[in-house]
């Protein structure tokens, strides 16, 4: 099974995402330090590492998301758990 199931794993754990839903998002989405005004938080497009590497995952964790050990050391999950991929809403 492929790391790239996040969104059927969200519906699968049944996750309200009410923080998103209910509070506005800055509309700019520029990764520099700034003021953001009239709004409660900030999407930013990650900036990519050079040499990404996985210094620890907990199994126990991701045994309970339904994450396999082999999915852990995947080149995906490190893709998108060192900002090098950016998965959809």
């Amino acid at each position: 099974m492929a790391f790239f199931y996040t969104f059927d794993l969200m519906v699968k754990l049944n996750i309200d995402n009410s923080f998103e839903r209910e509070l506005s998002a800055d509309p700019l989405l520029v990764n520099m330090p700034r003021q953001v005004e009239k709004s409660c938080y900030s999407y930013v497009t990650p900036k990519k590492p050079v040499h990404a590497s996985l210094i620890h995952a907990s199994s126990e964790v991701a045994n309970l998301l339904g994450i396999s050990e082999s999915d852990l050391k995947s080149p995906e999950f490190l893709d998108v758990f060192s900002g090098t991929e950016v998965l959809d809403k």
